[in-house]
């Protein structure tokens, strides 16, 4: 991935911002208005506001752009490669394509995710330095902020190397685990804001589940060696996905992907299943998530 400064953006590769090709200035970028759904009436009677349930709602980032070419072919062979991005490679989107788009700001880099829109260019007579000028926007499929570094739990049914002696005892000594013994990994979980996770069983298995404090996310009956299921819980995904031999497997019934998201904090996490051969995996992947940048 490209490594990015301050006021830079990169969307599919493609970076432009601060001291890029294609750069915006001071007052070019506008990240637009997360606006408050909300439920709200007012009582008749009292004119008073009955506050309901109240929901982000968000909103689109928009760019005024120019570039540092200073001849026209230039110029034209740099906006169209923000273009061909931004179009998708003329392919246009397929319900639920979600892209990531990472930018820098103090020093940190982020993502947002969501799906370029508006793209505008009127070459006509401004074919000089700084004077092309594209417009392009993006619009955001939640109103959160997520770190750009993913963090991933895995986790086995390999037996432990844990166990103890009573003494005195007759040597070679041997250390057994509890049959029962099932190992917790540890999640810490950062941001300012609640964070979906993206959880895959990888068999050989037979009703996996991983429970990760109070949410139990489960699947009922087997994954054959090598398949593998991937449930996403992000709200602009919440699918389940199967590669190789997973046709046994299915969401179990008690699994709701709209109550697994997570606050920040610390949990452990318990990976369940019958697996005879200790091969099978257990992956959690998330990424910390912020209310701003």
């Amino acid at each position: 991935m490209t490594v990015l400064k301050d006021y830079q953006f990169e969307l599919d590769g493609y970076a432009f911002g601060l001291d890029l090709p294609i750069f915006t200035q001071g007052d070019g970028f506008d990240t637009g208005d997360d606006t408050v759904i909300d439920q709200d009436q007012v009582n008749p009677i009292t004119g008073a506001n009955m506050m309901g349930r109240d929901v982000i709602g968000a909103g689109e980032w928009t760019w005024t752009l120019a570039t540092r070419a200073e001849e026209p072919e230039e110029a034209l062979t740099e906006v169209s490669k923000l273009a061909s991005v931004w179009r998708n490679r003329g392919e246009g989107f397929d319900t639920g394509d979600i892209k990531a788009l990472r930018y820098a700001v103090g020093g940190r880099t982020r993502r947002i995710y969501g799906r370029p829109r508006r793209f505008t260019s009127k070459p006509g007579d401004s074919l000089v330095y700084g004077l092309l000028a594209p417009l392009a926007s993006f619009k955001r499929a939640d109103a959160l902020h997520y770190d750009d570094v993913e963090q991933v739990v895995t986790m086995t049914m390999k037996p432990a190397e844990i166990g103890g002696a009573v003494l005195p005892a007759t040597f070679p000594l041997t250390f057994e685990r509890d049959p029962d013994y099932v190992p917790a990994s540890a999640m810490l979980v950062g941001g300012d804001a609640r964070t979906w996770p993206v959880i895959s069983f990888t068999g050989p298995v037979t009703d996996p589940s991983v429970t990760i404090g109070d949410v139990t996310i489960a699947l009922v009956g087997t994954i054959g060696e090598g398949g593998k299921v991937t449930i996403d819980t992000r709200p602009w995904v919440r699918s389940v996905t199967r590669s190789g031999n997973t046709s046994g497997a299915s969401l179990a019934r008690e699994t709701r992907m709209t109550r697994a998201a997570f606050r920040p904090g610390a949990y452990s996490a318990v990976y369940r299943g019958v697996d005879t051969s200790g091969n099978s995996r257990c992956q959690i992947r998330w990424r910390d998530a912020w209310t701003t940048f």
